[in-house]
């Protein structure tokens, strides 16, 4: 039998490229090193790392991933809060919701009703540029339905520029001959 290293020679590797039995991903030994020392239920090692979209893999790894998932955010979840894992999870994952806003709904509403009767684009902007540096535009979108991201970076661009709910007086543009 021909030693390791003269092997390594004759298939012409480096000895620093040839690497004896396949190296699991260190990122993921620390992820179950950390899941071990944190959790006080036995919950097993994740044995691989997804290389492809979850997409495009066989529906029992599909199943397998999502449930090590699952277990892995809920694990850390009650690190944070313990017996509310599950609360916790739809505190994040859930989108925001209107309700979510209520306490400023009193001042909310009635800027969002103006917004919506406004009959131009330009005073849309004013009102929208009020508020529109307070929330993300997901929360602005959910709050003014069929709001556009277009119109969201203008109300923020115009709310930088001019300022906040200023309306700039425009020159009325008069056209005539000579």
């Amino acid at each position: 039998m021909t030693p390791m290293p003269a092997l390594v020679q004759l298939l012409c590797l480096d000895e620093k490229d040839y690497l004896p039995t396949p190296q699991p991903n260190r990122r993921l030994q620390a992820l179950n090193r950390n899941i071990a020392s944190w959790s006080d239920v036995k919950i097993s090692p994740v044995r691989f790392q997804l290389n492809q979209p979850v997409s495009d893999v066989a529906k029992s790894t599909r199943s397998y991933i999502k449930r090590k998932s699952k277990e892995v955010v809920e694990s850390a979840l009650e690190c944070i809060a313990l017996e509310q894992s599950t609360e916790l999870l739809a505190m994040i994952t859930e989108p925001p919701s209107t309700r979510e806003l209520e306490p400023e709904n009193k001042v909310m509403a009635p800027l969002v009703s103006l917004y919506d009767v406004a009959t131009s684009w330009y005073t849309k902007m004013t009102i929208l540029s009020i508020f529109v540096h307070h929330y993300s535009k997901t929360q602005l979108k959910t709050l003014v339905p069929g709001l556009t991201t277009w119109r969201i970076n203008q109300a923020r661009k115009h709310a930088v520029a001019v300022g906040e709910g200023i309306s700039e007086e425009r020159e009325s543009q008069k056209y005539g001959i000579g």
